[in-house]
């Protein structure tokens, strides 16, 4: 039960931090040709996201509720008044087949099953790539294998592996085909690629999903673009984009030369290179770590009391020491209500006996 609640903390937490990221990224550094740059924030704070939910910071922290406060509470002034019904809570608090729990569970179970199922698929898609490496001969092409396949696909990549489909063989324009996609395999695109989809298997309820992987996928089709374009001219290779732009794309796990968002990747090519300056922008990343830490630390300690005192006849236990001392300090404080009338009249007495004292000298002085 604790691992379930756990999991849909950490699966809150760490969403939380997907959308603020992305939505940076969306808003602010999408549109410059800062590809580099862009890649490393994308990657970096997609595992910041799943990193920051087990992190705090100290300087804010709120000790949880645990036994070994009672010794603070005994400590409180005598006249704090507490106004407590003197009921213990029932077992019945921590059963753990209350309706609450039984949907926790519920809801533990069918998202483990979903991501199952995703993660099934991106295996899938794996395998496939894994048998296509085993069903043709490769060649050596620089630091990469070329692999001249029958299937009716587009040229696309996987790690050091560049696949030729048969409407590229004997296609004239390929050597800037084959350039780019040697960008993917020396940079290394499919381990992010392959990140970012497992990242989307096991958050495939979250709506911004969709944003990393196109932002990702576009990222590392701009830094191909980039490189490759310097062995052609602009407007030759996007008339390359446009003419290969209806080849057959089947696995997700691929980089395909003729990947979509054609638009976008004309333009960006035509695109002037942006302002050094404008990197300043990655700077607003810091705020945003903040907040999420902040976050997190504040979560973890309001959790704290139920990690701590899970057991019932532990919770009942301490509810009882609690009370005890409620009691006393009530007590306290009536005894000391009833003394209060007695202190207040010995104190008027006194003073009329001062006054009384203070006349009579006056007199005898006279």
């Amino acid at each position: 039960m604790n691992l379930a609640c756990n999991l849909i903390l950490y699966l809150l937490q760490a969403s939380i931090g997907l959308a603020l990221f992305i939505s940076l990224y969306r808003f602010t550094l999408a549109k410059l040709t800062f590809f580099i740059w862009n890649r490393s924030y994308l990657i970096a704070t997609a595992f910041s996201s799943l990193l920051i939910p087990f992190l705090h910071i100290d300087f804010f922290f709120i000790r949880p509720f645990t036994s070994e406060s009672l010794e603070l509470v005994a400590k409180l002034p005598a006249l704090t008044y507490w106004r407590v019904n003197a009921t213990v809570l029932p077992l019945d608090l921590c059963n753990p087949y209350s309706s609450w729990q039984i949907s926790i569970l519920v809801i533990f179970f069918v998202y483990g099953a979903i991501a199952f199922y995703h993660v099934y698929k991106l295996s899938v898609d794996v395998y496939s790539v894994l048998r296509l490496i085993g069903k043709y001969p490769r060649f050596r092409y620089d630091q990469s294998w070329i692999i001249y396949t029958d299937e009716l696909l587009g040229t696309c990549s996987f790690f050091t592996y560049i696949f030729i489909g048969k409407a590229d063989q004997n296609s004239s324009p390929l050597k800037p085909i084959l350039a780019h996609e040697q960008v993917h395999t020396q940079h290394g695109h499919s381990f992010d690629w392959l990140f970012i989809q497992l990242l989307g298997a096991l958050f495939w309820f979250h709506p911004c999903i969709r944003w990393w992987k196109q932002a990702l996928k576009d990222n590392h089709e701009y830094i191909a673009d980039s490189y490759a374009s310097k062995h052609s001219d602009t407007s030759t290779y996007a008339t390359l984009l446009l003419s290969v732009a209806s080849r057959k794309n089947n696995l997700s796990t691929l980089h395909y030369f003729s990947y979509g968002q054609l638009k976008s990747r004309i333009i960006m090519l035509h695109q002037p290179n942006s302002n050094t300056v404008l990197r300043v922008r990655f700077l607003l990343t810091f705020p945003l770590v903040f907040i999420l830490l902040l976050f997190s630390s504040c979560t973890k300690q309001l959790v704290g009391p139920r990690e701590q005192i899970s057991d019932p006849e532990e919770f009942n236990k301490v509810v009882q020491q609690m009370m005890t001392v409620m009691e006393k300090t009530m007590m306290e404080k009536t005894m000391l209500e009833n003394k209060l009338p007695q202190v207040l009249q010995q104190a008027v007495n006194s003073s009329v006996e001062v006054r009384k004292d203070s006349s009579n000298a006056a007199e005898v002085k006279e």
